[in-house]
């Protein structure tokens, strides 16, 4: 069987995404990347480093349009972790969290929101400028002020109601 024919994201396989928007793309930050990437061949795990162009019709949209604001960077970077089970899956995410590291000296330390990896507040908070993240925080206190709605990358309501 052709590897083409496999399916690539399997049932029970450990996953993990990370990402960071980029201001710049200089020499050296293609050198950290690189040298990201042959650190992973060590390890018990698929590990993919994407980066992303980003402009076009994208990047004409105000900022303060949608929830999705991070129009003005021109890259974003996406640090992709995968072991077929959970074996080996913790030295894999901590393989990709120091590329994306390394990498986000590079722009203002913002990721791609559907690419944060842990959904904690630190990461929720920032995939959103302060002020897109405070209008979506008021959006939930209106929309969801129990926060039901509160796994993966979490906004919390807003305080005051």
């Amino acid at each position: 069987m052709c590897s083409s024919d496999l399916p690539l994201w399997t049932a029970g396989a450990s996953n993990y995404f990370t990402s960071a928007f980029l201001d710049d793309l200089p020499d050296a930050a293609i050198d950290t990347f690189a040298a990201a990437h042959q650190r992973s061949a060590g390890l018990p795990a698929t590990c993919e480093l994407h980066i992303h162009q980003l402009g076009g019709a994208a990047g004409r949209v105000d900022q303060a349009a949608t929830a999705f604001s991070q129009r003005t960077p021109p890259y974003v970077i996406n640090c992709i972790a995968r072991t077929p089970s959970p074996d080996g899956f913790a030295a894999a995410t901590s393989w990709a969290r120091e590329a994306r590291d390394q990498m986000a000296g590079y722009g203002a330390g913002r990721m791609y929101v559907n690419f944060t990896g842990d959904g904690d507040a630190a990461r929720s908070r920032a995939a959103y400028p302060p002020e897109v993240y405070e209008r979506l925080a008021k959006v939930k206190a209106h929309y969801d002020p129990d926060n039901m709605f509160r796994f993966n990358q979490n906004i919390e309501p807003a305080a005051g109601r």
